[in-house]
């Protein structure tokens, strides 16, 4: 297993070797203090040209893990829309999504733009962050029947997390996620 785990990192090691050589031509433009704090934005979800979704604890410093659990930080989802000049405030997605005492993050629309998926997570007794992908449906300019993915994917005391939809076989779509 070892063995395996070396050999993978050593392609990692080479390909990025491969990759310096040949730099790709990118530009890298922040977004401005409407949508980004200090320390804290994560997740960003572009929907078309004109919409960001985005996770954020909305702090302008650092939060260590234990300051954060005493002071009740919790990361939200929140959308900016783009106009002219820039990006306006991030608005709070609705509590149907942003639900009390939990984070709330990785957000994600399915294809049609009709569901959207995301992660909630919470501690476990034993002090470990859980996490399980949801999905609601937006209708009528309104998030509704929020669910708890089944046990095939939230599989009790594992952590489900970054859902991503994409189309798949005949019109069919495929969930892809992270799991521990």
């Amino acid at each position: 297993a070892y063995k395996k785990i070396a050999e993978n990192e050593i392609k990692g090691c080479e390909y990025a070797i491969e990759a310096i050589k040949k730099p790709l031509n990118v530009k890298i433009q922040h977004l401005g203090n409407t949508v980004n704090a200090a320390y804290t934005e994560a997740s960003p979800f572009p929907v078309g040209d004109s919409l960001l979704l985005y996770s954020s604890l909305r702090s302008d410093t650092v939060i260590t893990l234990d300051e954060g659990k005493k002071q009740g930080y919790l990361f939200r989802l929140y959308k900016s829309k783009r106009y002219d000049g820039g990006w306006d405030d991030g608005e709070l997605l609705p509590p149907v999504v942003n639900a009390d005492n939990v984070n709330v993050a990785n957000g994600s629309f399915s294809p049609d733009l009709k569901k959207f998926y995301f992660t909630q997570c919470k501690e476990n007794e034993k002090g470990k962050l859980i996490c399980a992908i949801y999905r609601s449906e937006y209708k009528n300019g309104k998030w509704k029947n929020k669910e708890k993915l089944n046990e095939l994917i939230n599989m009790p005391d594992y952590t489900s997390t970054h859902p991503a939809i994409a189309p798949y076989k005949k019109g069919r779509n495929i969930l892809y996620f992270v799991s521990d």
